[in-house]
Order: structure tokens, then C-alpha cells, then sequence
């Protein structure tokens, strides 16, 4: 006789999955703008990091945009690179 092992399955929680939209989308920006510092702001960790899409709810194609901003007016002086 074989051996039969009881094993219980776990069942697979699914996620449900509602996409907030972006701040960017909602107001129809098509221009990230490098010199709006309180906008580039909300992408900053205290540490001065860029936050993910995930946390700030993004698409991507406009958090391209926005990380791109971040980096040009971070060359030309108006945010700080790192805050320690």
C-alpha cells in the first residue's frame, strides 16, 4: 500500500486590483515642468530620494517625465541632491 500524505492546498488570494489614476493624467498635464519645485517635491523621500510609481501613483510615462524634471533641476540648483 502507498502511503497517501494529506497535504492542504492553500487558496490563492486574488487580489483585487483598483488603479488609482494619476495626478498627472487627472489634470491633463502634458508638460512636466522642472521649475515647479512644489510639484517635485511630492516625488522626494525625507532622505531626498525619488519615490516608486507605486507609491506615488503615477503611469509611467509620466513619472518619466517627472524624473527627468527632478534631474534637471537638481543640475540647475533649485533641489538638493541628497538631504541628510
Amino acid at each position: 500500500m502507498e502511503a497517501k500524505t494529506k497535504f492542504k492546498r492553500k487558496k490563492k488570494r486574488v487580489k483585487i486590483y483598483t488603479p488609482s489614476k494619476c495626478p498627472f493624467c487627472r489634470e491633463k498635464v502634458v508638460h512636466v515642468d522642472y521649475k515647479d519645485i512644489d510639484t517635485l517635491e511630492k516625488f522626494f523621500t525625507p532622505h531626498g530620494k525619488i519615490m516608486s510609481r507605486t507609491r506615488t501613483s503615477v503611469c509611467a510615462r509620466h513619472m518619466r517625465k517627472a524624473k527627468r524634471a527632478i534631474k534637471v533641476a537638481q543640475h540647475m540648483g533649485l533641489l538638493p541632491f541628497s538631504v541628510y
